[in-house]
């Protein structure tokens, strides 16, 4: 069975098994949106929650979302911005894949409720950071924590789920190597290895806002 552990306010839940998965309809959309995009909006307000899907492995962020071209920086820019509790998902081709995360762009940012989900790749798809500039571990020499899940709000918690995504080479002389998370986070599936940070949290850093 799933076994768990969990922490409370905020709460972070490690589960073996996958607990469940969204789907929506979507719609094709203008310009270079991607095809699984469905964008509904009001006046003044952003679009309502999303279902993503990344198809490259490349780590990118030049605004061309076309076939082949939606990187998972660029759905973590579109999710920020919806209402609601999106879901990233990655098309079949990135299966056993790795995405090697770039320096020069810095950390990816979650800031909304989010679920990313990779259970449907059998071979599953990796997050790498890279070990930092130098490639070598323990130099402190990478992103502080990059995966970074915080909406700077300490009176609303999001609620956020990784599922199937193995997560390394986080080498911070800060606090949390790979992640940071003040939020609701929920772990499915997901190995957090082979990071280190120069003060705590070499893997993971949960922080407890009063």
């Amino acid at each position: 069975g799933a076994s768990r552990c969990s922490l409370a306010a905020p709460r972070l839940t490690w589960a073996i098994r996958a607990l469940f998965s969204i789907r929506k309809n979507s719609i094709s959309v203008e310009r270079r949106l991607p095809a699984s995009l469905a964008v509904v909006s009001t006046s003044g307000r952003a679009p309502m929650a999303q279902s993503l899907v990344v198809d490259t492995l490349a780590d990118e962020s030049d605004g061309d979302y076309s076939s082949g071209n939606f990187s998972l920086r660029e759905a973590l820019g579109l999710a920020n911005g919806f209402l609601g509790a999106d879901t990233i998902t990655f098309d079949a081709a990135l299966d056993g894949g790795t995405i090697n995360l770039s320096q020069f762009l810095g950390r990816l940012e979650i800031d909304d409720n989010l679920t990313i989900d990779a259970v449907s790749l059998a071979a599953g798809l990796t997050i790498d950071a890279g070990d930092g500039a130098d490639n070598l571990p323990n130099t402190g020499d990478g992103f502080i924590r990059f995966i970074n899940i915080d909406d700077s709000n300490n009176g609303n918690l999001l609620d956020v789920e990784l599922i199937g995504l193995p997560i390394t080479g986080g080498d911070s002389m800060g606090r949390g190597g790979a992640l940071f998370s003040p939020e609701n986070l929920t772990l499915t599936s997901t190995t957090i290895s082979g990071n280190s940070a120069g003060d705590r949290g070499g893997g993971l850093l949960v922080v407890a806002l009063a």
